[in-house]
């Protein structure tokens, strides 16, 4: 008996059109005021994912591209732990 399977889906998030992460690492690099390829150049995401994220059709983005991206914009990535409610940061490049 063969079943059918259909996409992963997450129970807890699902979004339609895009990730919303990609528009936070549109918000960083838009506040930058940085041009797509100064991103890579700061060890962000190279320009075609960038402009696949921004301009095409990309729903989705890896988490380490993210992450440098917004890193590479000036910004920071972190984690608000559940029962202390404290923000943990992600260490920085080579801490």
């Amino acid at each position: 008996m063969s079943s059918k399977r259909g996409p992963f889906v997450y129970g807890s998030y699902n979004f339609v059109r895009k990730n919303p992460a990609i528009d936070f690492a549109r918000t960083a690099i838009q506040d930058s005021g940085m041009s797509l390829k100064e991103i890579e150049q700061n060890g962000g995401g190279t320009v075609t994912t960038l402009r696949k994220w921004l301009y095409k059709d990309a729903r989705n983005c890896r988490h380490d591209t993210w992450v440098a991206t917004i890193k590479a914009a000036g910004g920071d990535v972190g984690v608000l732990m559940p029962k202390s409610k404290t923000w943990a940061k992600l260490p920085s490049k080579g801490k």
